[in-house]
């Protein structure tokens, strides 16, 4: 299979869609069966004598096209033409812990794709407005009226990008089907799927309430301060509730010493293994991550954690976009506690 395709180094046409081309091809045609392994890399590198990133761009094209789909640890397979990509993701996996964080959501919404025979593509943003919008044209280009469940970029500020959402709208004009999941947005144009992070904090509440903690920290959390407070006073708590902003690890971690701070909770799993490490063996407060990831629950000590359970959010997802009419509406997904070492 590899030796009958060739390329013409003198062509006008870019080498890695020539080699796209005659892959996809060959799947077309039937040659190449359903779900079959596609030649290695280093394999068409080797016998196509072209650059090893020249046949990566080629099998990136084919995943774009639907034709192929990446298998970790295993390859790019041939995708049977005749089951249509039910949804396309895209979503920010740039950094390990994005990677972490959205796997659930990736798994959920798959496995609900798989169970009704259809087929999830994936796409990075790399959470940035740029990519954000290549992915969205890409796929309106090569589906006619795609479904596409969006993680939207956001910025600095932890605000979602403008122009992305504005990228939204007009493709759901012209006739897609879009879900943006975890970003809360201003627009009506499509449903969405957000986190209840007030809840998932009121959760971390509940169980500081069964300790003698009597003071306690919440590092980016002070859009919910209020709320927060109104929670601890009604349960009646003797204790005092503090919000501080998001800094270094070491930074907070300081601030919790100076301040004799009994209990901490983080923004994330990632910010609340690095101050567990910071502190080394002289951890003397209890301390909560965010979000369910391995970083908590694989590595001694466990840390307690909310799993914000994007899991459910990747099947809510996938029955919302399979049906004729959808509301638009914001939906919360409930989050649940996950019990650890260190709370």
């Amino acid at each position: 299979m590899v030796m009958s395709l060739k390329c013409k180094k003198n062509s006008n046409i870019p080498l890695y869609q020539q080699i796209a081309g005659r892959i996809a091809g060959n799947i077309s045609s039937g040659k190449i069966n359903p779900s079959s392994p596609l030649p290695s890399i280093n394999s068409l590198k080797s016998n196509l004598g072209v650059a090893r990133n020249t046949v990566i761009e080629a099998m990136r094209q084919l995943v774009r096209d639907g034709y192929a789909v990446s298998k970790h640890g295993k390859g790019f397979y041939s995708v049977d033409r005749k089951v249509r990509p039910v949804m396309n993701m895209i979503v920010p996996l740039h950094h390990y812990y994005y990677i972490q964080v959205y796997v659930n959501l990736i798994a959920g919404a798959q496995d609900a794709a798989e169970h009704n025979g259809e087929w999830l593509g994936i796409h990075n943003s790399h959470e940035h407005h740029t990519n954000f919008k290549t992915a969205l044209h890409e796929v309106a280009s090569a589906i006619p009226n795609p479904r596409i469940l969006a993680i939207p970029p956001v910025g600095e500020n932890g605000m979602v990008d403008p122009k992305s959402v504005k990228e939204l709208e007009k493709l759901v004009k012209g006739g897609a089907r879009v879900i943006v999941i975890d970003r809360e947005v201003e627009s009506e144009s499509f449903p969405q799927i957000i986190q209840d992070k007030l809840e998932g904090r009121k959760i971390l509440l509940k169980r500081l309430f069964k300790t003698d903690c009597r003071t306690a920290v919440f590092i980016g959390a002070s859009e919910h301060r209020i709320e927060l407070r109104i929670f601890a006073d009604e349960y009646g708590w003797n204790g005092k509730l503090f919000f501080e902003n998001t800094g270094r690890p070491e930074q907070n971690l300081k601030s919790v010493r100076k301040n004799k701070y009994e209990a901490v909770f983080c923004p994330n799993d990632l910010h609340a293994r690095r101050m567990i490490i910071a502190a080394g063996n002289n951890l003397d407060f209890r301390i909560a991550g965010y979000d369910g990831t391995v970083i908590a629950t694989s590595v001694s000590p466990r840390i307690s954690t909310v799993n914000s359970n994007l899991t459910e959010a990747g099947e809510i997802a996938f029955k919302i976009i399979s049906e004729d009419s959808a509301i638009n509406e914001k939906i919360k997904i409930k989050p649940f506690f996950m019990p650890g070492e260190t709370f």
